[in-house]
């Protein structure tokens, strides 16, 4: 990873990062409740040099609460403004839907109850078509048409009545773009499973008791065959095979030594899977060259790098198209008291990094793979 450009240090930590799907713009949420946009420029270095890339922020908005979960329309792009729009939730909050040119809200869509009682979704995806939003909550998940916002609106409720084995608050979720349509659907919950579900038949299809503390993401390869999850206080990644998710497939290793969400992001043929860290380090992975079961041998990192000065690493998205990867840093650091002066201060030991940087990253697709390795990348 080469280093192309960083930002000056934010006011609070981020909160992972994601690029727009045609990759013109990054997205990110920072603790305070702020909610910034970025747009991927050429910086003019003059005749004689070759133009440099840079995140020029375009815009900044702010949600009353802490931010939940934040992503982009699945169809966005910039040759059609109508498709240039971003949804987020927050704290008590509705999902609110922002138009990426302008800032302005375009509309708010409410998880309500026939009581009218507010539920604020801790997680929130859209389907691959576009046309539907789910809110993930406890035990369950909101469906709502985009069209017609707030007015069409369901509960589906994934706990089973009669004891079935996921629970909890829905804590992330991803969808099977392979399917086409987007009725399979993983979803993670604070209780340490991740289930996959039929949305249209309402059909639980497997679960996996995958980890000991909270999901806090899942993403499937672009083939749909393999399923990755990521959990809190949890040392390693897991990789599930959907067609016998009896064990995990593979552990690729990081550092998660506490409740904060740290993101990984696929590469676009599902080779490649690349980490932040607690430690600040950003880890990539050849899954070609995992161990599988029944061996317990560590996976070997592609190549490991620290994005900076040892802060938390917690969010890092691949650019769609081209070599590029950008990511976010920091976490909550919170003051000690100062016996000698009645003060409080943080710990000279304790290392603040909020910053948000461009890289250069090479994921060589044309690597030997070896006879032995499942197919990541076809069905």
């Amino acid at each position: 990873m080469d280093l192309i450009w960083q930002s000056a240090q934010a006011p609070s930590c981020f909160k992972n990062v994601r690029w727009s799907p045609d990759g013109t713009c990054a997205l990110t949420a920072l603790d305070d409740g702020s909610i910034d946009l970025y747009e991927l420029r050429h910086e003019d270095q003059g005749a004689a040099e070759m133009p440099r890339l840079r995140l020029d922020h375009v815009c900044r908005r702010r949600e009353p609460e802490v931010v939940y979960d934040y992503l982009w329309n699945p169809l966005m792009t910039s040759q059609d403004p109508a498709t240039c729009f971003f949804c987020t939730t927050a704290r008590d909050q509705p999902v609110h839907i922002w138009d990426a040119f302008s800032g302005q809200l375009r509309s708010s869509i409410g998880a309500y109850d026939n009581g009218d009682d507010l539920y604020a979704c801790l997680s929130i995806g859209i389907t691959p078509d576009g046309a539907t939003l789910y809110g993930g909550v406890s035990n369950g998940v909101f469906v709502f048409d985009l069209e017609r916002g707030s007015r069409d609106r369901r509960r589906w409720t994934v706990k089973d009545p009669d004891g079935g084995d996921f629970y909890g608050l829905v804590s992330c979720m991803a969808f099977d773009r392979a399917s086409g349509h987007g009725d399979i659907v993983a979803l993670g919950s604070y209780s340490g499973m991740v289930g996959v579900f039929d949305e249209k038949s309402s059909s639980h299809l497997l679960t996996m008791p995958s980890h000991r503390r909270g999901v806090t993401s899942v993403k499937f390869s672009p083939c749909g065959l393999y399923l990755w999850s990521g959990g809190r206080c949890e040392p390693d990644l897991l990789c599930w095979d959907v067609r016998y998710a009896q064990v995990p497939l593979h552990r690729l290793p990081r550092v998660v030594g506490n409740h904060q969400r740290i993101d990984f992001d696929l590469e676009r043929t599902g080779r490649y899977v690349i980490t932040g860290g607690q430690d600040g380090i950003v880890r990539a992975y050849d899954v070609m060259e995992a161990p599988v079961p029944p061996s317990t041998a560590p996976a070997p990192a592609y190549f490991q790098y620290r994005v900076g000065p040892g802060d938390s690493c917690n969010g890092v998205g691949l650019h769609p198209s081209l070599p590029l990867a950008v990511t976010t840093s920091g976490q909550r650091h919170f003051p000690v008291d100062d016996a000698d002066t009645d003060e409080e201060r943080v710990d000279d030991d304790d290392v603040v990094d909020s910053a948000i940087r461009l890289w250069s990253v090479h994921l060589d697709a044309q690597r030997p793979v070896p006879a032995s390795s499942p197919d990541y990348t076809n069905a």
